[in-house]
């Protein structure tokens, strides 16, 4: 079986790769590397004018980075799914499209947060409702900045509200929104499994 995936690129991502050096150096790296784009976890910290510099200077794209998540070191994995911090999430969404517009990266993730210890069905009904409201307000957001919004399932996270492919495809079923898509992770396994089968990337 053998394949042309003509349109197929790979982009370094910066939150996992080259980590011995700062972030913005992380760019020349990933260009001396032959990507032509990258992908960035949280950039927040980094000033924006100096991460502009960085995708100027190397002349690669930006593919996608996330949206602040909350309060990391508190447990927060995302906010998109969490009742009662719709403000919060809401000036993530701005904050991430300021980013995006001046640095020119048309994807951006959302985490959905993780359930309560302890949780039952009537949490996680509330938790659904919560992260539909605020996928909709952010796609259509979005949307009108010319940038489409990502959800991807995440099982290495405790009690990540969203865990699986097929309820992130019900998710978008349900808000019902066409700037809403499905991210998932290319892993080396997938990779290994497309040399295995001769699928010419």
């Amino acid at each position: 079986f053998t394949t042309k995936m003509s349109s197929f690129r790979l982009a370094a991502n910066l939150a996992f790769l080259y980590t011995d050096r700062p972030l913005l150096d992380r760019f020349a790296a990933a260009k001396a590397s032959g990507f032509g784009g990258v992908e960035l976890g949280f950039p927040y910290e980094t000033p924006l004018e100096d991460l502009v510099m960085a995708r100027e200077n190397t002349g690669l794209e930006i593919v996608l980075f996330t949206m602040a998540p909350g309060n990391w070191n508190n447990g927060d994995r995302g906010l998109s799914a969490i009742p009662n911090r719709q403000r919060e999430f809401r000036e993530s969404v701005a904050t991430a499209v300021r980013y995006a517009t001046a640095l020119k990266c048309k994807r951006l993730h959302s985490l959905a947060g993780v359930l309560p210890e302890g949780w039952d069905d009537a949490v996680k009904a509330a938790y659904e409702a919560t992260y539909i409201e605020n996928l909709r307000y952010a796609a259509n957001l979005l949307q009108q900045n010319d940038i489409t919004l990502m959800i991807e399932p995440i099982s290495t996270f405790p009690c990540y509200f969203l865990r699986h492919g097929s309820q992130g495809v019900d998710i978008i079923r349900r808000v019902n929104h066409p700037n809403l898509k499905l991210q998932f992770v290319f892993s080396a396994f997938f990779v290994h499994l497309l040399v295995d089968i001769n699928v010419d990337l």
